[in-house]
């Protein structure tokens, strides 16, 4: 998507998106590490799973309504 909103950015914004995958995946280990250590294994994966249902309504809205903002845009 962001390859076709910035069509003559083509590497530019594909050096942003690995860095920010990269950065993001990161700070995802450490927060991990320090989950486990802190509250244990099976609250801190109990934890992602309810974050990663919480992502879902997000990802239903891009579906029904992202290509209709990418043609306008």
């Amino acid at each position: 998507l962001l390859t076709d909103l910035n069509p003559g950015r083509i590497s530019t914004v594909q050096a942003s998106y690995n860095l920010i995958r990269c950065v993001l995946s990161a700070s995802g280990i450490a927060a991990l590490d320090a989950m486990i250590r802190g509250i244990g294994i099976g609250w801190c994966f109990t934890i992602y799973g309810f974050s990663g249902a919480i992502c879902l309504p997000l990802l239903y809205l891009l579906k029904k309504k992202g290509e209709g903002w990418r043609t306008r845009r």
